[in-house]
């Protein structure tokens, strides 16, 4: 059985109109974009907003690279093996690297813990808290649900994508 290729053209067109590039020319910068994400496995909906994240970012034709020990703890075995059949499913010529690339054009962490991601979220109840590097996290009111991991994986491929598409400035606001 042969899989088809995963058509990249819709995120590949709004990205191009986004940030004003020829589609071809992004196409080809985006391949050799290293994206990294990290994640602190106790953080509030961790799991979810994983899922999420990977799922989404697999859309674009990135390098996706997974590190389990970036956080606070080892994500499990489980989850790994999950997330990577995720991202096969959603591409199967582009696998989900589990490994911290030697450069990484962003690094996306899921907690409140790291000091070197670019962008760092986390659920807050049903909602999200969303901070660039160096702005400090607010105490969160409620426990994360689904709906908060959902969320907060949403907002989280947002920010990467401005970051790799390179979003003309008058067409992103700011994070903070």
């Amino acid at each position: 059985m042969t899989t088809d290729p995963t058509n990249y053209s819709r995120p590949l067109l709004l990205a191009a109109s986004s940030s004003g590039t020829a589609t071809t020319d992004l196409e080809a910068r985006l391949e050799h974009t290293a994206v990294l994400v990290t994640a602190d496995p106790e953080a509030p909906a961790a799991a979810t907003t994983l899922r999420v994240l990977v799922a989404n970012l697999r859309r674009l034709p990135i390098q996706l690279h997974l590190d389990p020990d970036g956080g606070a703890d080892q994500l499990s075995a489980d989850l790994i093996a999950e997330l990577e059949h995720l991202a096969t499913g959603v591409d199967p010529t582009r696998p989900l690297n589990i490994n911290r690339p030697e450069h990484a054009v962003v690094h996306v962490h899921i907690g409140t813990s790291s000091t070197t991601s670019h962008v760092s979220g986390v659920a807050d109840g049903h909602g999200t808290r969303v901070r660039p590097r160096d702005h400090p996290f607010p105490p969160l009111l409620a426990p994360g649900t689904g709906l908060g991991g959902v969320l907060t994986g949403a907002m989280l491929t947002a920010e990467v994508f401005k970051i790799v598409v390179a979003i003309l400035p008058g067409r992103r606001g700011p994070l903070t």
